[in-house]
């Protein structure tokens, strides 16, 4: 029962991460676009960087504990590792909309 348990969490964690990195790229495309830029081609990497650590810091702060597959183990990101990530985040979001 925890394997299936555990293969729908995991299931659930990639469509998780596609829709909102969708929704965040789209989101970015559509803020840009009313201050008449665009985002480079070949700034995609930067952008999934940037977009997995907001999902990532959502992810283990709410949404792991919302889901299927919770364990003991299961705790949040402490301030300092959401700093870090945010941090990250917000420089890689910064290059990629100045590339």
């Amino acid at each position: 029962m925890n394997i299936v348990l555990f293969l729908l969490e995991y299931i659930r964690v990639v469509i998780l991460l596609l829709l909102g990195h969708g929704l965040l790229v789209g989101l970015e495309g559509w803020l840009l676009s009313h201050f008449s830029l665009h985002i480079p081609d070949n700034a995609f990497l930067l952008l999934f960087i940037g977009n997995f650590c907001i999902l990532l810091i959502l992810y283990r702060n709410l949404l792991q504990f919302k889901g299927w597959f919770v364990t003991k183990q299961t705790k949040k990101l402490s301030l300092r590792q959401n700093l870090i990530l945010l941090c990250v985040a917000v420089i890689s979001l910064s290059f990629a909309f100045m590339w």
